[in-house]
Formats: structure tokens, C-alpha cells, sequence
């Protein structure tokens, strides 16, 4: 059973039912509040491939010999390579999303800045409209008179 392998499965198994503790831990993680839920999915996407990829990894890695069994070695290989492939373009499709998310961050704190400049500009031209005090309007109408007068 154990012919020319790459790796002894007392160091694959352990290695395998660790890094999979791991991804269990973050797939649990994962369900915070604050984490958006297109971030979940594809993470959460990206988990399922690498969970699914583990057994077959530690199988090509320490169960299939090349010599003895090759049609189950390379098919073993070829799929770890497909999730492999599987799992990158999961992490394109992760940056593309923050980067998306990103910028709808910037654009929703770009518009509540607008909305808070707006609300102040017409709390300040409030201000300036409203009625002033009676030793104020006192004085308003002698200086438009003073202004009258001045050549």
C-alpha cells in the first residue's frame, strides 16, 4: 500500500485535519454581522473548494503510488490542480468584490458628507436671514442712512 509515496500520512493527515479546523473556524467567523454577504459567499465558496481538495490532496500525496497506481495518481493530481485553479479564480472574484465594496463605501460616505455640507450651508444662510437683535436693527438703518449720504 505504501510504495513510493511523497509524503507519509502521519504527517499529511494531521497537517490536513488541522488546516481543516481552520477553515471550519473561519467558515463559522464568517457569519458576523458585519461581514457583507457577497464577501461570505465567495469566501465561504472558496472554503468549500479548499475542504474539497484537502482529502484528495493527502490521497495523491501519500496513498497513490506513481509507480503502481498511476491512472489514480494523475487523477488524483488532476483534480487537486482543477480546484487549485478553482479556488485562484475564487480570490479574483474576492478582489474584484472589495474592490466593488470598496467603492460603494466611498460613495456612500462621499454622499453623507454632501448631505452634511447641504444641512450646514442651509443652517448658516438660516442664520444669516433670521431676524437680528433690537440694538442691531437700531444700528442697521443708520448706517444705510450713513451710506446714503456718502458721495
Amino acid at each position: 500500500m505504501l510504495g513510493e509515496i511523497a509524503a507519509h500520512p502521519g504527517l499529511t493527515i494531521p497537517v490536513a485535519v488541522v488546516i481543516a479546523l481552520g477553515l471550519i473556524w473561519y467558515w463559522r467567523r464568517l457569519a458576523d454581522e458585519k461581514t457583507p454577504a457577497s464577501r461570505r459567499n465567495i469566501r465561504r465558496c472558496s472554503i468549500l473548494f479548499i475542504l474539497l481538495a484537502l482529502p484528495i490532496l493527502v490521497a495523491g500525496l501519500s496513498f497513490f503510488d506513481p509507480q503502481l497506481d498511476q491512472q489514480a495518481w494523475i487523477i488524483a493530481w488532476a483534480v487537486v490542480i482543477f480546484i487549485m485553479m478553482l479556488i485562484i479564480a475564487s480570490a479574483l472574484v474576492d478582489a474584484i468584490n472589495n474592490l466593488n465594496l470598496h467603492r460603494e463605501e466611498k460613495r456612500q460616505a462621499l454622499t453623507k458628507a454632501a448631505a452634511e455640507m447641504i444641512v450646514a450651508v442651509r443652517k448658516a444662510r438660516e442664520e444669516d436671514a433670521s431676524p437680528t437683535s433690537s440694538a442691531e436693527d437700531a444700528a442697521a438703518p443708520a448706517d444705510a442712512e450713513d451710506k446714503d449720504r456718502e458721495p
